[in-house]
């Protein structure tokens, strides 16, 4: 996913305020879009580690 992608989905999903006023489906989806950020961010924070990882090996004396 590029920079633009991100741009267009993070301003196409709003955080609701009120969880009270969606209906059960509209709950269900929003669930199903905040578990596939999840899954995003628990994707590029494994990817940093990696990147910390061989930056550390690279530069152990």
């Amino acid at each position: 996913m590029d920079d633009e992608d991100h741009k267009k989905r993070s301003h196409a999903v709003a955080i609701p305020r009120v969880l009270e006023a969606l209906s059960v489906d509209d709950l269900r989806n929003y669930a199903g879009l905040l578990e596939e950020e999840k899954a995003r961010v628990l994707q590029e924070i494994e990817r940093k580690k990696h990147v910390r990882a061989a930056a550390d090996n690279f530069f152990k004396v």
